[in-house]
């Protein structure tokens, strides 16, 4: 049986309250495909659509961010998921950046620690992308009242150095998050 030692526990209340906070915080704006939609009302006017890459978030015709669900790297390197980028201001313009030239590995927002632990050994590093996968194996739009919605994202984490018998990598965190507009 697997037993958490002290870092262990740390880093799972330290990844606890960032996911509340980011709960709490991030406000995003949309409804995607029927296939994730609960309870839409026709009348709301945030949306969020389902694209090949992620979840587009408008309100009206103003864009105001996307959701990253699917992989993407910089010529096969830094790659990442489960971020938003690009955020838009009140007048449309881009707030963030992606693969900025002075830190390849920084994108839009997103949530990492600098190293990952598990017992004594390292299993990557999810703010410079390297040695680590987003797996974003689940995605809900939900309305939250007539004026905003949300979305929830189910993600496991996992690394190339953290594998099972079989050698498959096996999640090590179990991610739920809400994005709400």
């Amino acid at each position: 049986m697997f037993r958490m030692n002290k870092q262990m526990e740390d880093f799972k209340k330290m990844f606890l309250v960032m996911v509340t906070v980011l709960a709490a915080s991030i406000v995003p704006v949309g409804c995607g495909s029927a296939k994730y939609k609960v309870g839409i009302n026709t009348q709301n006017p945030i949306e969020i659509i389902e694209t090949s890459q992620g979840f587009a978030i408008t309100e009206g015709e103003a864009k105001v961010l996307f959701y990253q669900r699917e992989h993407k790297s910089l010529n096969g390197k830094y790659s990442r998921a489960n971020y938003i980028h690009p955020l838009y201001g009140l007048d449309g313009e881009v707030l963030t950046e992606d693969f900025p030239a002075d830190h390849l590995h920084h994108r839009g927002i997103f949530w990492a620690w600098h190293q990952v632990w598990l017992g004594n050994k390292r299993v990557g590093d999810p703010w410079a992308a390297k040695d680590f996968f987003w797996d974003v194996y689940d995605a809900r739009i939900l309305e939250i009242d007539s004026k905003s919605r949300s979305l929830q994202v189910y993600v496991h984490w996992k690394s190339p150095l953290w594998i099972d018998a079989n050698g498959k990598q096996k999640a090590f965190v179990r991610e739920v998050t809400n994005i709400q507009v």
